[in-house]
């Protein structure tokens, strides 16, 4: 092989190997895919650990996809809903095993992705109450649980007015 064409066959191959660095390994609806395949495996998995009596193991199969963003091709609604179900069920986890401060925590993470009418925020909202009330904190957990009541009602009236429920 000529000198010349190695020179230029190197050389393109860093220009492409530069150019791949930003680009996606997969398209975007395969990366979505991907993610709710890997959702709904943590689940799994944490079904398996809990029907073990491993709350532990449990909550690591949820943890990291409840702290990592979603892909940019999974619509924010989505994201925000996929990972305050999962901060709310590491909420019930660690509220199961008494541990409170982490049930808050958890509860609120899920809080700190957005609150809507809907209901993943009044779940989440009655997780941090209940956690609030367990620590002693009744103001926090009265305000929490008047806010969770505020949304059902919005919902119940969505239903009786034959709206679609959020």
């Amino acid at each position: 092989m000529s000198r010349c064409l190695w020179n230029a066959l190197l050389v393109s191959a860093l220009v492409l190997s530069a150019h791949g660095c930003d680009e996606p390994a997969t398209s975007p609806s395969e990366s979505a895919s991907a993610w709710v395949g890997a959702l709904r495996e943590a689940h799994q998995r944490a079904d398996a650990a809990e029907q073990r009596g491993d709350v532990a193991a449990a909550a690591a199969a949820l943890s990291p996809l409840a702290s990592a963003p979603a892909p940019d091709a999974v619509a924010a609604t989505h994201a925000r809903a996929a990972r305050q179900d999962l901060y709310f069920r590491l909420a019930t986890l660690a509220a199961g095993q008494d541990d409170h401060e982490a049930a808050r925590a958890a509860a609120n993470s899920g809080l700190a992705l957005g609150h809507g009418d809907d209901v993943l925020t009044a779940n989440l909202l009655i997780a941090r109450g209940e956690a609030q009330e367990a620590l002693g904190e009744r103001e926090g957990a009265s305000a929490d649980y008047l806010a969770a009541l505020r949304i059902n009602e919005v919902l119940l009236d969505a239903v009786l007015a034959g709206e679609e429920p959020r």
